[in-house]
């Protein structure tokens, strides 16, 4: 068998252990039941077109849709295989993810002699590493608590794709790797800054180290850069226009908004740069350091370089536009290839000690296995318990009710509502548009929304305001919020301190 061929064989193993165990290392980190957090931001638009509910009356699905391709894709999976399609797509990503960091194991310890134990001990770690969240949190996501993989289905997955592209350059096939970034950023365009980043890594590489192979070799590597990043600058000009500013107080006022308001936690670096960060930085300083030299090492150094950069231009004043842009998000595929290279290394410090010499190898491979078991069991149990949590006493009142015309006044946290119940919302804290003055009326029902909600009693006259002119039929009342007084208030459900108003108030003509 040629070495070419053995190579091929070898990835195809390392495939089919990837797809077998990529559901049970997504257990392991906790698979989350649908729908989940972003879930029911970014499924609106498709599940909308789809029939879901009524949420095509919902004022949210006819903003613009800042995530076309991913909804086009979700709207395929939803009529063709139902919502079991999102568990598919979810498990499709950890696979390949888990061969992603396989990959980086044979690569870095090829030219080591290192027992089978060795990959068990490794699959066991990255076991271990997901299954602590705290310790997750750290090693497999980025900085500003982005990350790539979160349990469920959704756009942020699709950095996976940006693996990919880093292991594809390591292996010489610049074309595929800058599809691969080019993929990540047309379904995702939050990947076109980390995309762009690291296709000038790789044009950088080139240039610096590729001149050995002749002027002619180096230029028909850097044409696909230049490529790859026309690309990037094609979805990014589209975005652009797509959401172009309606006026510049309005682009103002809405990036303000989205930055201090809706995802601080993301871009406000006073905010997120704490210890966390300081130790992800640790790991990528650290892995650039003991790698070996090559590509991969490349990559690490100076992508680790450019988020030092992000970082600190991000503390820059007048900053909004930046912030949202967040290019540090690079750091979502920097500190998992960091920590899986830092995992490997480690392994191929402990074989030289004869960690897994033949005396000790069926203990290690024991003790490994045992500790994949537990981290699935312990999963498992969480996951099961996600499954089984009893779901708001109003929503089988709402779902059996639902007709054409209603619209739910909810407390603004209640992002599970639309995807929950099928009926639209008058407004929630995390779904929110993108266009600038769809921010603003956004923006101006979270505020009204809080405000009834936040009195010690509602105000009738702003809830009729909001009856009358923009078609709220049902408030939803839980917890300790002081019910309506109101004489066109009437109390439909009750249970426990959960209650549901129907508002008869005439709807104002436009």
């Amino acid at each position: 068998m040629s070495p070419a061929s053995f190579a091929a064989t070898r990835t195809q193993n390392l495939a089919l252990l990837a797809l077998a165990m990529g559901p049970i290392f997504e257990v392991a980190g906790q698979l989350k039941p649908l729908y989940t957090d972003n879930q029911n931001t970014k499924y609106l638009h498709a599940l909308a077109h789809s029939g879901f509910g009524y949420l095509r009356e919902d004022w949210l699905a006819h903003t613009k849709d800042g995530l076309p391709l991913f909804t086009s894709l979700l709207e395929i999976i939803y009529r063709t295989v139902g919502s079991a399609g999102f568990y598919i797509g979810s498990f499709a990503f950890y696979a390949l993810f888990v061969f992603c960091a396989l990959v980086i194991y044979r690569r870095l310890t090829d030219g080591h002699d290192i027992s089978r134990s060795g990959l068990v001990v490794f699959v066991a770690t990255l076991f271990v590493l997901t299954a602590i969240t705290d310790v997750q949190e750290l090693v497999f996501r980025g900085f500003a608590e982005q990350y790539v993989l979160a349990g469920y289905f959704q756009t942020a997955d699709f950095g996976v794709f940006l693996f990919c592209a880093v292991l594809l350059f390591e292996r010489r096939a610049i074309g595929p790797a800058l599809l691969c970034v080019v993929i990540a950023a047309a379904v995702h365009p939050a990947y076109v800054a980390p995309g762009a980043t690291l296709t000038a890594i790789f044009g950088l590489y080139e240039i610096f180290y590729g001149r050995g192979e002749g002027a002619k070799a180096s230029f028909l590597k850097l044409g696909p850069c230049v490529l790859g990043l026309a690309a990037l600058l094609g979805i990014s000009l589209a975005i652009k226009f797509a959401f172009a500013a309606t006026d510049p107080q309005a682009q103002h006022e809405a990036y303000h908004i989205l930055t201090a308001v809706r995802i601080p936690r993301h871009a406000d670096p006073t905010l997120w740069l704490d210890q966390n960060e300081i130790i992800q930085f640790a790991l990528c300083f650290t892995a650039a350091l003991l790698l070996p030299a090559g590509r991969f090492r490349f990559v690490i150094r100076l992508g680790s370089a450019a988020l030092v950069v992000f970082t600190l231009c991000a503390f820059l004043p007048n900053s909004d536009a930046y912030r949202l842009i967040a290019p540090w998000r690079l750091s979502v595929v920097i500190v998992p290839l960091a920590s899986i290279a830092l995992c490997t290394m480690a392994i191929i410090r402990l074989s030289k000690t004869d960690a897994f010499g033949s005396a000790r190898s069926r203990l290690v491979f024991n003790g490994s296995l045992a500790a994949i078991l537990l981290c699935t069991a312990v999963g498992a149990a969480f996951t099961i318990a996600k499954f089984r949590k009893t779901e708001p006493s109003y929503a089988a009142f709402v779902r059996t009710n639902l007709a054409p015309g209603q619209l739910y006044l909810t407390p603004p946290e209640r992002d599970e509502f639309r995807l929950l119940t099928g009926a639209p919302q008058y407004v929630n804290f995390k779904s929110h548009p993108y266009q600038d003055v769809e921010v603003l009326q956004w923006y101006r029902r979270l505020k009204a929304s809080a405000a009834l909600y936040q009195s010690y009693g509602m105000d009738c006259t702003q809830l009729e305001r909001l009856a009358a002119e923009d078609g709220v039929t049902h408030v939803l009342i839980a917890g300790k919020t002081p019910s309506p007084t109101c004489d066109f208030a009437t109390k439909i459900f009750e249970s426990g301190s959960t209650k549901i108003f129907l508002l008869t108030v005439q709807r104002s003509s436009l």
